[in-house]
């Protein structure tokens, strides 16, 4: 029998980010043989805004993955100019989290290699596809996960289309760095001006994570001068590392799953990072992949994986679209500031952790 090869598994995954590992850990957990690849190690340090909603919290739990020295956030606070703010918690009922992205991904691996995954610290450099199975390299499978990220190699390699836009009028640009210093709040800060945003998010007791958005390519010292209110909090501290990240923001795969194959994470979709719902659109998506394939039904999977989007999705549309026009930017401040509920109203609804 095929199950009896050494090189036969029922699931291979392309990439080992939180996507990956959740589709792999998943799979493992419902008894299947996984392997993954992955070139870049378990300490490869992904830009991110590092903040784990509930959604994504509960995720790993249910994954048995264990959450490594991490800061708990109470909630959103927005600054929008004038001495104007809006806060909204989180709630007693809904624990977030800042956490680098390394220590997350450290931490998947090692439960992915608990439940027998194996991982090649390798390229997918040879991936066939037929009607009976996939072949990376030397191994075959049931089925493909390609996780690799916004711009997968491996999404052409199999015929599956990716459409990023490319005129600069319309796509984002994002960087992020990490500063030595004691958070001086206890929740995810956003400050916002005519044309960028500044996220920043404590990740540990000693460490605050300063991620900038902008319409327009930029410096990281550059823009960060237009926020004196945080440069001032961080005066005198040291930084931790260079400025990194990722342009353009806006990514989508032609579609999420084609006969045996299946795509997470953001080689499947990513729109903008200004709701902080990278890692749960990852590890939810990556678990709807096992799950569909437990089931015995793939195409299913184009069903959970939109119970998984359809929330960032109606929320961040709207708002990137504002965000674009200067005029409308400004109306949408100033609802925000005059009309706070609308704010916990939006972070209640991406707060919310589905039943399943």
């Amino acid at each position: 029998m095929r199950s009896q090869q050494h090189n036969f598994y029922d699931l291979i995954v392309v990439g080992g980010g939180s996507a990956g590992m959740a589709a792999a850990i998943h799979a493992a957990q419902g008894g299947k043989r996984v392997k993954v690849f992955d070139a870049a190690g378990p300490d490869f340090d992904k830009p991110c805004g590092e903040g784990l909603m509930p959604p994504a919290i509960q995720a790993l739990q249910q994954l048995g993955v264990q959450i490594p020295e991490a800061s708990s956030l109470s909630g959103v606070k927005y600054f929008v100019g004038r001495g104007q703010s809006a806060y909204a918690p989180f709630g007693r009922s809904h624990l977030a989290m800042g956490i680098r992205r390394r220590l997350l991904r450290q931490s998947m691996w090692l439960r992915a290699a608990e439940l027998g995954v194996v991982i090649a610290e390798t390229t997918a450099d040879k991936v066939s596809v037929s009607h009976q199975s996939v072949c990376v390299n030397q191994d075959t499978a049931d089925y493909l996960c390609i996780a690799s990220g916004a711009h997968s190699r491996v999404l052409k390699d199999v015929g599956l289309r990716s459409s990023t836009r490319k005129k600069s009028q319309t796509q984002r640009f994002g960087l992020r760095r990490h500063v030595n210093l004691k958070p001086w709040s206890d929740c995810v800060e956003v400050y916002w001006r005519d044309h960028c945003e500044l996220y920043v998010t404590p990740v540990s007791n000693k460490c605050v994570n300063i991620a900038i958005l902008s319409w327009q390519p930029f410096q990281f010292d550059h823009i960060l001068k237009l926020f004196p209110e945080v440069l001032a909090k961080i005066d005198g501290a040291t930084w931790d590392d260079e400025a990194s990240g990722r342009a353009p923001l806006l990514h989508r795969s032609s579609r999420v799953q084609s006969g045996r194959i299946f795509v997470a994470g953001d080689a499947a979709l990513f729109l903008d990072a200004m709701t902080g719902e990278g890692n749960t659109l990852a590890i939810r998506s990556g678990m709807a992949v096992a799950r569909a394939i437990m089931e015995g039904r793939p195409a299913l999977y184009r069903w959970y994986w939109l119970q998984v989007v359809w929330r960032y999705w109606l929320l961040t549309a709207p708002v990137l679209l504002a965000s674009r026009h200067l005029w409308m930017r400004n109306r949408l401040l100033n609802l925000v500031v005059g009309f706070p509920a609308l704010l916990r109203i939006g972070v209640t609804f991406l707060s919310a952790t589905p039943k399943r």
